[in-house]
């Protein structure tokens, strides 16, 4: 990082999710295994999963067009 600081990179984890206060990403719940994690950011949260993974994050995570969140969220809840 710009202050000296070495950035954690976790391996071997599927992130299910963005944890967001308003508009603003403040971590992660990923499973690492069996295990559920929720990690969670000092300062900024870095998404990067490929052409195909960070969009999907992203409306996993309610974020993106509505009509395809809705579609999403009503085949998920059911």
């Amino acid at each position: 990082g710009e202050d000296g600081q070495i950035w954690p990179v976790h391996r071997r984890v599927l992130a299910q999710k963005s944890t967001l206060d308003g508009t603003r990403a403040t971590g992660l719940i990923v499973k690492r295994g069996w295990k559920t994690l929720h990690l969670t950011a000092r300062r900024e949260v870095i998404l990067s999963a490929g052409a195909f993974g960070s969009p999907q994050l992203l409306m996993l995570s309610g974020i993106g067009p509505e009509d395809e969140l809705r579609a999403l969220f009503r085949v998920a809840s059911c």
